[in-house]
């Protein structure tokens, strides 16, 4: 919502600041939405270099979230409009299951909006769990959502 390129600016200022360098960072991408009905968002993948734990990762990211107005719904169910959306996709090779945080995403391998960008930055990037390339996901998704360089 908003000025989503500035967004997207302030919330890359925020990341460098509490979680670690952006090392890595994809074009933006215009996509339509998943899951509801909104206007269309603004998406980066970036890889960040960061020494932080993956549920200290999930906290700061929470945090960055909040101090840029999203309101979380108390129940987490569905999904709405949004100043930010953070998600973790990976954490190098590591899988995480616990209360609150699967890494990597579990929704990943089904939406272009994350693929498309992650393409532009690691199309060759072993993806845990499905023990596929983000670019053999990519090419197996049926996702029929727009998704355009912007």
């Amino acid at each position: 919502m908003g000025d989503r390129a500035r967004n997207l600016s302030e919330c890359k200022d925020s990341v460098e600041k509490t979680i670690g360098s952006v090392v890595s960072r994809s074009h933006t991408y215009e996509s339509s939405s998943w899951g509801f009905i909104s206007a269309p968002f603004y998406n980066e993948v970036w890889e960040v270099e960061t020494e932080v734990s993956p549920r200290e990762l999930l906290d700061k990211c929470h945090d960055i979230e909040n101090r840029s107005g999203r309101v979380r719904d108390p129940q987490g169910e569905g999904y709405d409009s949004r100043v930010i959306d953070i998600d973790i996709l990976a954490y190098g090779d590591q899988v995480v299951r616990e209360r609150g945080l699967t890494i990597p995403h579990k929704f990943l391998h089904m939406r272009n909006f994350v693929l498309v960008p992650w393409s532009d930055i690691a199309p060759d990037f072993v993806v845990p769990v499905h023990e596929r390339t983000v670019i053999d996901l990519l090419k197996l998704s049926e996702d029929q959502g727009y998704c355009q360089r912007v």
